[in-house]
């Protein structure tokens, strides 16, 4: 920059400018860029609705830690933490994590955009008897997705298999 942008001091940084006769010994005074750190919740593609609670834009400047923002909400997904890129590669830092700010990224008065990355939520299945005998094992679903059942290996004297049900006495749940 030049001496109408930057502050010079004769003694190390920090102290008062001042004038002398004679030669000058002059110390750079550094200021950290301002820049704003933005928030994108970065919905996935296979998601439905929206994404909620999204933080608001903080400023900062540069060289002092970033406390990141607190996680948005999604439902059927679990937020894993905030990334530079949108497509989720390179590093994930967790929601509320102090981050440091990388040179590379910033500029004065630029803006580092901090996107959402997301999983989606995977339930187990159980199967009961419903007043049957036998036995079944469990079955992965995931969230917005359909999948067809495993077939019921149940069986009760006198009736028939007719549906699953979320409660015992229910009516029928499609998968």
């Amino acid at each position: 920059g030049s001496i109408a942008d930057t502050v010079w001091n004769t003694t190390d940084p920090g102290s008062e400018a001042y004038q002398h006769a004679g030669n000058w010994d002059l110390y750079a005074k550094w200021e950290g860029y301002n820049y704003t750190v933005s928030y994108n919740g970065n919905k996935p593609a296979a998601a439905s609705g929206s994404v909620s609670d999204v933080p608001a834009a903080d400023s900062k400047v540069f060289g002092t830690a970033i406390e990141l923002g607190a996680a948005p909400s999604l439902t059927g997904w679990t937020f894993v933490g905030w990334c530079k890129n949108s497509d989720g590669s390179g590093s994930v830092y967790p929601a509320g994590s102090s981050f440091n700010d990388d040179p590379s990224d910033m500029t004065d008065g630029g803006n580092l955009t901090l996107y959402g990355v997301w999983t989606v939520n995977k339930y187990t299945v159980a199967f009961n008897a419903g007043g049957g005998t036998g036995s079944m094992g469990t079955q992965e679903k995931t969230y917005g997705v359909d999948c067809a059942l495993i077939a019921n290996a149940f069986t009760r004297t006198g009736y028939t298999f007719r549906d699953w049900t979320i409660t015992y006495e229910g009516t029928k749940y499609t998968f």
